[in-house]
């Protein structure tokens, strides 16, 4: 197996350096994009017959020589890889290979398969009979013990289901209808009131009351006692023939 070091790109870029020059200066010069001689450099683009020819012209050698450098690199990275190592252990040779049709390859294999299948079912058989008669030759004491376990549980619990079900039964009727009562129409008697007597107003002109004249009435009933009682009559003396003015 080659080394990687003899890979067209690692040859390509120590021509570079020796000549002093770059990507963009070979591109120019060979008449390929920069783009694609920084690719063949970095192994990631392959040389073909045509840039075998252009860096041979250039460099002064030989077309098969980047050829050789290309289909040796390929060899060994192909070699590297494990897909497809595992695909080459699946190939025969040519003394060893069979070119018979798909569908007498699928008959083949349905064919064993159901010779398979069918041992299976026999092994199975005798198993599913050893389970019956283990089954069988179980004691009738489990179904005893079942019966005598229902048959003491206490007559509470068929009660409470007869509740149960008359009330289910009782909610199930519909509600019977209630006879109508008629509401007796009382008629209520009729008072009739008599008219009040209007009252008439009282259009009598009293007289105006004078205030000096109660006033004078409440004094003389006051002192009329001492007015009305009699009083002493003065006399004249003799001797004076004329009245005492």
């Amino acid at each position: 197996m080659p080394n990687t070091k003899q890979s067209p790109g690692a040859v390509l870029t120590k021509l570079l350096e020796k000549n002093g020059l770059n990507y963009n200066r070979l591109a120019k010069a060979v008449g390929l994009s920069s783009a694609m001689v920084r690719l063949i450099a970095l192994d990631q683009n392959p040389v073909s017959a045509a840039v075998a020819f252009r860096l041979a012209k250039f460099f002064k050698t030989k077309p098969e020589y980047w050829l050789a450098l290309q289909l040796k690199f390929d060899v060994f990275m192909a070699a590297q890889d494990k897909k497809l190592t595992k695909e080459l252990k699946g190939i025969v040779t040519v003394d060893k290979a069979t070119f018979e049709r798909k569908s007498k390859a699928k008959k083949a294999a349905k064919t064993v398969k159901k010779a398979k299948t069918a041992k299976a079912k026999k092994a199975a058989k005798p198993k599913k009979v050893a389970a019956k008669k283990t089954a069988a030759k179980k004691p009738a004491a489990k179904k005893a013990t079942a019966k005598k376990a229902a048959a003491k549980k206490p007559a509470a619990k068929k009660a409470t289901v007869k509740k149960a079900a008359v009330k289910k039964a009782a909610a199930k009727k519909p509600a019977a209808k209630k006879p109508a009562v008629k509401k007796a129409v009382v008629k209520k008697a009729v008072v009739t009131k008599a008219p009040e007597a209007a009252v008439k107003p009282d259009t009598t002109v009293k007289p105006a009351v004078n205030t000096e004249q109660t006033e004078s009435k409440a004094w003389l009933a006051e002192y009329q006692p001492v007015i009305t009682s009699p009083q002493p009559v003065f006399e004249p003396e003799s001797d004076l023939d004329e009245p005492f003015i």
